[in-house]
Order: structure tokens, then sequence, then C-alpha cells
């Protein structure tokens, strides 16, 4: 067979160009194997811990009808937004004649009455979860309803009504219920904005029975683990990426191609180098799980990662999403740490003003005198590792954390960026915390 190799030119020419074709691909599937086995040996180290390789599922409303999230749902229906977005823009830059602002605000409240309704029964009832988590409507209507509850606070903050505003911040942070089913990283974000009036309604002295309602909302989201929580998510939203659980294997990412005939191929290509890419960043993650759960601040402290860049839109079908995942999670680790902050300071703020309802009006020395009676322990600053800090004036009080940046700038907070004054590049305010002022605002 060699000698009519040699002898014949066309077996000789069709011998090499078979080797040319079946080495690179028999090198190409030894790469597939071995990066697959990498990937499914991560995974199951992964598993092994007990730890998630999938996102959870969502989970099944019981008695949906009679659900929190069904009365947000048909408040939403019913609330009509017309003229809305330009007066909160209004009063959340300042912009305009604030009477004429407030008088158009109550005039849209008094439109939307019946929904205003139907979020006073869902405040009141259970919220067993919501109906469609695959709805792509269901954060619209949850950000409507927000709206309205948002609305009903700035109503009552400006007719000086320090309960009503309370109640109508307890309906407002109730919602939240359904963001975190739906869509828990914008939750930091949410409460950012719902707790930027905290101190205006706590210098509107609401009743001792309202502020201890105000704090256990706030302690419902007051989790240290939200952090190893969201890397956890962020790790098994990598491993789907590429890894399927139901044959511990790997093929086609499971979102679809779209419509360039050379997608699938170029996917095929490259798989073994996605697979190789999702191992690397996998451990990054393992590393940022273990770090969620050190001391604070530690868990808020990264090294940075570069934003990624993102490959054009005809590839992004198979573009890999692992340093993508790495970064956003940094970026949510840090807000979260805000929205530690945030929930720390206002519950012991709130803390102080049930102080002085007992105590005649009456500062307490330091934040420790709150123990047992209104705080269960000074809440820890996610950015120090440290009690919150408190600082008093004759016109008042700061209750604050020391911020992202790491530096103490004496409880001098900065009102987020929907608030006069304020540009929008300077989300990264220097303190986070809660302004109390003695007697009511004007």
């Amino acid at each position: 067979m060699r000698g009519a190799a040699r002898r014949n030119p066309f077996v000789r020419r069709a011998s090499m160009i078979a080797v040319a074709v079946l080495l690179p691909i028999a090198a190409w599937s030894a790469w597939d194997y071995v990066e697959a086995r990498r990937l499914s040996s991560a995974v199951k180290e992964i598993q092994s811990r007990g730890e998630p390789v999938v996102r959870a599922a969502p989970r099944v409303p019981r008695q949906f009808e009679r659900s929190a999230g069904a009365y947000y749902d048909a408040a939403a229906v019913l609330i009509d937004r017309t003229g809305l977005a330009d007066v909160e823009s209004a009063l959340y830059y300042g912009r305009g004649e604030r009477a004429a602002n407030i008088a158009r605000l109550r005039d849209w409240l008094h439109v939307n009455r019946d929904a205003d309704r139907l979020l006073d029964q869902g405040t009141m009832a259970e919220f067993t979860g919501v109906q469609a988590y695959e709805d792509p409507h269901r954060w619209d209507r949850l950000i409507r309803v927000s709206s309205l509850a948002r609305a009903r606070v700035v109503d009552r903050l400006d007719a000086h009504d320090g309960e009503g505003a309370a109640v109508a911040l307890i309906r407002q942070l109730q919602i939240a219920r359904g963001m975190d089913a739906v869509a828990s990283d914008w939750v930091p974000f949410f409460f950012d904005r719902a707790l930027v009036d905290f101190g205006d309604i706590l210098s509107e002295r609401p009743a001792p029975a309202t502020l201890e309602r105000l704090q256990k909302i706030v302690r419902l989201y007051d989790r240290d683990d939200l952090i190893r929580t969201d890397a956890m998510n962020n790790r098994a939203m990598l491993i789907e990426s590429l890894w399927n659980p139901a044959n511990d294997w790997y093929g086609r990412p499971p979102g679809p191609f779209y419509g360039n005939p050379f997608e699938p191929l170029a996917y095929l290509l490259l798989r073994p180098w996605l697979a190789h890419s999702v191992t690397r960043e996998l451990r990054r993650m393992d590393g940022a799980v273990a770090a969620a759960t050190a001391p604070w601040p530690d868990r808020v402290r990264f090294s940075p990662v570069a934003m990624p860049m993102i490959g054009a839109r005809r590839w992004r079908s198979f573009d890999s999403p692992a340093t993508t995942i790495v970064y956003l999670h940094q970026q949510r680790a840090r807000a979260y740490g805000r929205l530690l902050a945030n929930l720390r300071t206002a519950d012991a703020a709130a803390a102080v003003e049930r102080y002085r309802a007992a105590h005649g009006g009456e500062l307490p020395g330091t934040l420790d005198a709150l123990v047992p009676a209104f705080l269960e322990r000074v809440p820890i600053d996610p950015f120090t590792g440290a009690p919150v800090k408190w600082k008093t004036s004759s016109a008042g009080y700061t209750i604050y954390s020391i911020g992202s940046d790491f530096k103490d700038d004496g409880g001098r907070t900065a009102q987020p960026p929907w608030k006069p004054g304020l540009a929008r590049q300077d989300r990264e305010r220097p303190d986070i915390g809660v302004e109390v002022a003695l007697e009511p605002r004007t």
C-alpha cells in the first residue's frame, strides 16, 4: 500500500490533504475534551461544597389572588402616568416653583386615587411572590406602583405630616419585596431612592409605633450574606452560560443565534476557548464567594477589574460572559455595601427618635444607650467594620457611614443624583447617612 502511494501521486496528495485536515480536527477535539473535563471538574467541586451551580427557580405564587403582588399588579394597571415624569423631574431636580409642582402632584394623586387604595390593600396583604417571573412588563409595573408610593411620601412630607409620610414610606419599602423577586440587583438603587427623605420624615416626628414598623422592614433587607448570595448567583449564571447540568457536558449557548449563518460555526470553533475562559473566571468567582465571608470592610474591597470590551453585535451570541460577570459582581458588591450603609444608618436614626420619644426629647449620650431597648446592637458600617458614626449639633444629628470612598468626611452626605445640586457622576458620595433636625424643617 505504501509502495502504491509512492507510485501514485494522486494517492500521495490525497493522503497529505487528509492528514492536513484530520490533524487540526483531532487537535481541536482533544482541546475541546480537556476543557470540557476541566469545566466539569470545577462545577463538581462547587457542587461538593453544597453551593448552587444553577440559579434558583422562581417561586410559584401561593394564593396569588390574595397576595400583595396581585394588588400591586392591579394598581399598576390603573395608574395614569401622564404628567408624572415631569412632576418627578421637577421635584427631584428642583426645577420650577415647588408649590406649583406639589399642586400638580396632588392633582395626579387625586386622578389615581383608586390605584392608591389598591396599594394600601397590598401593603396590608401577605406577599407570596409574583405571578409571572419572566413577564417583561413586571418590572415596569413595580416601578409604577413605586412612583405612586413615592408621590404620597412627597405629598405628606410637604404637608408636614410626619406620620402620613412614614406610613407612605412603609408602603414604598414593601414594594421592594416584588422587586427582589424580579430583579434583585436593582434593590440597592431602589432603596437609595426610597430612603432619600428618611431624615426629613424623622424630623416631623412620626409615632414611635410607626418608627418601630419602619425599623422592622428596614431590617428585613439588612442581611450580611447579600454579597455572598450575589456572588454565588453570578457564578451560577456564569456556569449556565456554557455548562449543561442535565448531561454533565456543555454545548451551544442557551440564548438563540441571531440570523448570521456563520454564528453557529464560529461558536463551535471557539467553544474550547470559551470553556477555558469560563473555567478561569469560575476560579475568580470562587475567590469572590470566599471573600464575601471575610470581615467588613474586606468583603467590599477588590482589586479592580476593567470593564471588558463588548464584541460586535453579530458576535454577541457567543461572547464569553466571564469577565463581564466578574466586573459586574464587583460593582454590585459596592452597591450592596451602600445599601447596607443606607439601611443601617436609617435603623439607628429611627431608634434614636424612639429613644427621644421615651425620654422627653433628650438625645442619647451614645448609640450604645439604644441597646437593647431600641436596637439589638449598634449597626456595623460595611465600609469600616466598626459601628456607624454619629455626630450631634445644636440643630440636629447625623448618623453616617464613611461610604464607598473609604474616607470619613465628617458626616458630609451629598444627596443622590435625583436631588437638586448634584452632578450625576457624583454617585460615589462622600458619606452615606441620615441627617435629622431637632425641629421640623421648612
